[in-house]
């Protein structure tokens, strides 16, 4: 299996060496129990479990699906879209049936009326019976609010058959009883496993499996990377990424970006925007409110929108580039029409991104940012699995390292109680 490698050398620790032991051994030590179980899914007998309770409902549903509609908000619906996206690009919904391997895949994050209309219309155009379309809803407490509006509105417009209602939920709660009432296929997110650290559960393994992505290859690659960051020292990616990231914060530096240098990689940074923004933005014990503030880009594309910032505004970022190699390089012809772009002539699009990027990296370092690089061998599944188990377990260490639990969201649950105090006066 090939390694992801990260590059931290322009980005300076001040993270005491044993400070940093330490905290990597209290990861370790708690790995797999409690609000870490998480750590349990890459391996072992949660591992299996969870594999076979999938494989078993996409043996039942997968051949006659044509429509995979999956409702989720957070972290119940970002890691499957990083997934998906990475692993099976945008334009895979486009392409004809008999091209794809699965169904095409809807993921509904947001109750924005139109988005909502639109989706449906889709669905119905192409399966006006509702024999070919399976509803995916996923809350581990059946208590989410848009998700659970979202589950009524789709449930009553569509109609479809119990059978292809499949509720991944919590012990229990109302989505689960709502599932056992109606008799429809039911897959438990394991206790211990928030909804930020879920992707590599059933939350994320069920759409991908049924898109027909290689989740025990994706698991392989999250099984590689946990061993690999069981390390207390520099062997760890893990370790070194906390260390650098929590220095930087620091030093002044919160603003925190992550921009891969893949279209397809896009929502694997806004998935990462959650995980490292609302672990790791808190108040710690002396009531000082710490933590970053990332930000997800793309390369090349954000070279045009952001980059004059990063570049001549405040040097107050970190900015991490992630490289993958190119899949389809096109060539560019040898007489591109006009003297002034032949510089470009005959190379490659894979070898003028590259070239985008080291300069980019190059560029952002002579303004005083820091950067710091990550190298994916490949954009497969067990590189994402890697990636996504690096980065969680980095929070875990960067948490300990903040003084502050990586595992609660008390700002976001402040939130949902408000929105339920404003509709009731609406009402």
């Amino acid at each position: 299996m090939s390694i992801l490698e990260v590059n931290v050398e322009s980005c300076p620790s001040t993270i005491d060496a044993a400070a940093l032991a330490a905290a990597v051994s209290e990861a370790n030590a708690a790995a797999g129990s409690g609000d870490e179980t998480w750590r349990s899914l890459f391996s072992g007998d949660l591992r299996d479990a969870q594999v076979e309770a999938v494989q078993a409902c996409v043996r039942s549903i997968a051949p006659t699906c044509r429509n995979l509609l999956v409702l989720g908000i957070g972290g119940s619906g970002l890691g499957a879209r990083a997934l998906i996206e990475a692993l099976r690009p945008s334009t895979w919904n486009l392409w004809p049936q008999k091209a794809r391997r699965g169904p095409r895949c809807f993921i509904l994050e947001n109750i924005e009326p139109r988005l909502v209309t639109e989706t449906l219309s889709e669905i119905q155009r192409d399966d006006p019976g509702g024999k070919h379309s399976v509803l995916a809803t996923v809350s581990r407490s059946g208590m989410t609010a848009e998700t659970m509006a979202l589950h009524g509105l789709v449930s009553d417009v569509l109609d479809l058959p119990a059978a292809q209602h499949v509720a991944i939920t919590g012990p229990e709660g109302p989505l689960r009883r709502i599932a056992e009432a109606q008799g429809g296929p039911i897959l438990s997110i394991p206790e211990g496993v928030g909804g930020r650290f879920s992707v590599l559960s059933c939350v994320g393994l069920f759409p991908a499996a049924m898109c027909g992505i290689d989740i025990d290859a994706l698991l392989a690659g999250a099984a590689s990377m946990d061993s690999r960051c069981r390390d207390e020292g520099p062997a760890s990616p893990a370790a070194t990424l906390a260390a650098a990231l929590v220095s930087a914060m620091g030093s002044g530096r919160s603003s925190q970006v992550l921009m891969p240098y893949a279209t397809s990689l896009g929502a694997l940074a806004a998935w990462w925007v959650q995980l490292w923004g609302e672990s790791l933005g808190k108040v710690d014990g002396d009531g000082v409110r710490v933590g970053p503030t990332p930000m997800a880009a793309i390369g090349t594309t954000d070279q045009h929108s952001q980059l004059q910032g990063w570049r001549e505004g405040p040097a107050d970022k970190i900015i991490g580039i992630v490289s993958a190699p190119s899949i389809d390089e096109g060539t560019l012809p040898s007489d591109m029409g006009d003297e002034a772009l032949a510089w470009m002539a005959g190379s490659s699009l894979g070898e003028l991104s590259e070239a985008q990027r080291r300069a980019t990296a190059a560029s952002l370092g002579e303004a005083d940012q820091l950067v710091y690089q990550i190298a994916m061998p490949a954009i497969d599944e067990a590189s994402l699995g890697a990636f996504i188990a690096m980065w969680q377990i980095a929070t875990a260490i960067a948490g300990r390292l903040l003084g502050v639990n990586a595992f609660d969201q008390g700002g976001v649950e402040h939130g949902k109680q408000l929105t339920r105090e404003f509709l009731d006066a609406a009402r």
